[in-house]
């Protein structure tokens, strides 16, 4: 309890004023902190960790499957990446610097808790890829929730914007060719002229609104896969002989009766035109 010395001891002698000058402090320190609350906010300190740090605390048998690849396919991953992590996470940051004198001295504020590495970032992205939690992924690194899910989208553009990690189909003869013959050995009754094979995936989506068709030029039926009985997108891709991605479409509604919808098909222009490609057709199912 808060007593005042120049409150006299008869004043408190009624409880039900000691409970309202007692309310009546509690709710001032109240109004304080939601005055300073709402003037700016406290960082939380955090102790952040390394992919070092976790590897040594999981070992490499742990590690691997935590993030689906081991510790030194990590790093590699990471020497491709790490330049456009830094450069997408620049870009997704709302602030923008403004201000400040040429030439000057003027720097960014630090942040209270450090910088968040690209390492960090990627092993955040890869592990919610793997079906992790941002909720058990921010204090495994000592990073906010949020920055998790901001390291996710920070590594999907810097893998959209790689060209190491660009998917193209070949556009020589002889690297067509090559694929062909793989598949050719491979299979038991030597068909030729196989250069890619296809596979699809549905990805489960909410029913689209109206509008949504409407703006995508097809009905909200068009996008219900019969068989599976759900909404979804078709997402479509074609491999060689050794799994390596070839060709990957833009994702298209849920229904598709050809293995590649032919008006998203890129192969389709190689298909068409002889001289370009070694293919001769598209087998329906």
């Amino acid at each position: 309890m808060l007593l005042y010395p120049t409150i006299s001891n008869e004043f408190l002698g009624s409880s039900a004023i000691v409970r309202a000058v007692v309310f009546a402090v509690a709710k001032t320190y109240e109004d304080d902190d939601l005055q300073v609350a709402r003037s700016g906010r406290f960082a939380i300190l955090r102790q952040r960790r390394t992919v070092h740090h976790i590897h040594d605390c999981l070992g490499a048998k742990y590690f691997r499957l935590t993030y689906r690849m081991s510790f030194n396919s990590f790093w590699n991953l990471h020497a491709l990446l790490y330049p456009h992590i830094a450069t997408a996470s620049q870009e997704l940051r709302s602030y923008r610097k403004v201000g400040g004198r040429v030439g000057g001295n003027y720097v960014l504020p630090p942040v209270p808790n450090g910088d968040i590495t690209t390492s960090v970032r990627l092993a955040c992205a890869l592990r919610y890829f793997a079906g992790g939690s941002p909720y058990d992924i921010a204090p495994l690194y000592g990073v906010a929730i949020s920055e998790v899910l901001f390291s996710v989208w920070a590594v999907v553009n810097a893998i959209n914007t790689s060209n190491d990690f660009a998917i193209s189909y070949p556009e020589s003869l002889e690297e067509q060719r090559k694929i062909a013959m793989e598949f050719q050995n491979a299979s038991t009754p030597g068909i030729p002229n196989c250069a890619g094979a296809i596979d699809a995936l549905l990805i489960w989506t909410l029913k689209p609104s109206l509008k949504d068709a409407n703006e995508s030029g097809i009905g909200q039926k068009k996008f219900l896969c019969g068989r599976k009985n759900k909404f979804g997108l078709n997402c479509q891709a074609a491999t060689e002989k050794s799994s390596s991605t070839l060709c990957f479409p833009p994702i298209i509604r849920g229904t598709a009766e050809l293995p590649f919808d032919a008006h998203t098909l890129v192969l389709r222009r190689w298909i068409d035109d002889p001289s370009k490609s070694c293919l001769s057709s598209i087998s329906q199912r």
